[in-house]
C-alpha cells in the first residue's frame, strides 16, 4: 500500500511542477507583452478575467493588442512538451508529434515518433468582446502558439510531406506566430501585414 502512495506522491509532483513551470512561462509572456506595448505606446485588453491561462478548447480569442491602425486578436495554443512538433494541415486540423531518444545496448541512437489524435482547431471567435471603436481598424487574427518547445510545421497536399510554417504566415485564416514573433512585430512601427494564405 505504501509503495502505491508513493507512486501516487511522484505522479501529482510532476503533474503540479509541469503546471508550475506553465505558470511560469505564461507570467513570462504576460510581462514580454506588457513591456513591449508599454514601449511603442500600444494597449493590451483581455478578452475573459483569465486570459493568461488561454488553451486550446474554447471558442473565443484570449487577449487583444490595438495599434494605429490594426488590432491584433489572439488565440493562446500551448505546446508543452520540449520534443514535441505541432503539425497543421490546410482543413484545420492538427497533431502533435512526441519523439522518444532510445539507445541501444551497443550504442546504437534510435528516435520513435508517436503522433497524437488529429484534432479540428475549433472556429475561434476572434472578435469575441471586440470594442466598437475597433471595427474602423484591420483585424488581425493570431493563433499564439505559446509554450512552444520545438517546431511548428505545415502539411502540403502530400500527406508524407510537411514544411515550416514561417513566422507570421496565414494558416486557415490565422497569423501563426510564436512570442518573439509577436514582440517583433508589434514593435514594428509600417509593417505590411498582409499575407497569402496557404490553406
Amino acid at each position: 500500500m505504501k509503495f502505491f502512495l508513493w507512486i501516487l506522491t511522484i505522479i501529482c509532483i510532476y503533474y503540479l511542477l509541469v503546471l508550475l513551470l506553465f505558470l511560469l512561462r505564461r507570467i513570462i509572456m504576460c510581462l514580454k507583452l506588457k513591456n513591449e506595448c508599454n514601449k511603442n505606446g500600444l494597449s493590451i485588453t483581455s478578452a475573459h478575467p483569465l486570459w493568461f491561462l488561454g488553451c486550446k478548447k474554447g471558442n473565443s480569442c484570449d487577449l487583444f493588442i490595438d495599434t494605429n491602425e490594426k488590432v491584433y486578436s489572439i488565440k493562446l495554443f500551448p505546446v508543452n512538451n520540449r520534443r514535441s512538433i505541432l503539425f497543421f494541415d490546410g482543413h484545420r486540423n492538427f497533431f502533435i508529434r512526441k519523439s522518444l531518444g532510445l539507445i541501444a545496448n551497443t550504442g546504437a541512437r534510435a528516435v520513435l515518433h508517436k503522433d497524437s489524435l488529429h484534432r479540428k482547431i475549433p472556429n475561434y471567435n476572434f472578435k469575441k468582446n471586440y470594442c466598437e471603436k475597433w471595427y474602423l481598424k484591420d483585424l488581425i487574427p493570431v493563433l499564439l502558439i505559446h509554450p512552444c518547445r520545438h517546431d511548428v510545421m505545415y502539411q502540403t497536399t502530400d500527406p508524407q510531406k510537411y514544411r515550416p510554417i514561417y513566422p507570421g504566415e496565414s494558416i486557415n485564416g490565422m497569423m501563426i506566430m510564436q512570442l518573439d514573433d509577436l514582440l517583433h512585430k508589434i514593435g514594428e512601427k509600417d509593417y505590411d501585414h498582409t499575407q497569402i494564405d496557404k490553406s
